[in-house]
């Protein structure tokens, strides 16, 4: 009886442990393309769209947190802007892709300093982060330059 508790315990431990090294692979495999637009000003300042393709190029089914978009300078260690933490699940089927809209503020006080700075740079970065699996334990983190 011992001895098949044991063989239980170890099998399922191998099958946990296969199912999180999937879940580590697939972290690495998603592809994001970005696209960021101007939305609209308004007394609070600028408003942009930040359009994020999310691929899913493997054969598993996805469901992840809605992605915390930030946006830096190139070479620089600070965002300029993020988008605003907004609670929600995207799914993903195996071998499918979708565009995930989110709306980034800049107060006019970060925007004034912007222009002098977005001409000595004609792009900016922009990193993607979004979780998933259990308990939301792994994430993925994408960072792309994207033409201003």
């Amino acid at each position: 009886m011992k001895r098949a508790i044991e063989t239980g315990l170890l099998i399922t431990a191998v099958v946990v442990v296969i199912w999180l090294y999937r879940l580590y692979r697939l972290a690495n495999q998603l592809q994001v393309f970005n696209n960021i637009q101007v939305h609209n000003l308004d007394t609070g300042g600028i408003n942009l769209t930040a359009n994020s393709l999310i691929k899913n190029p493997t054969d598993v089914s996805l469901s992840i947190t809605k992605p915390f978009i930030s946006l830096y300078l190139p070479g620089e260690s600070s965002p300029f802007a993020s988008s605003v933490i907004d609670s929600g699940i995207v799914t993903f089927e195996p071998d499918s892709q979708s565009v995930i809209s989110t709306k980034i503020p800049i107060d006019y006080q970060n925007a004034v300093s912007l222009p002098m700075k977005l001409i000595s740079n004609t792009a900016i970065d922009v990193e993607v982060t979004a979780r998933f699996g259990l308990f939301k334990l792994f994430q993925f983190k994408k960072r792309e330059r994207v033409s201003i």
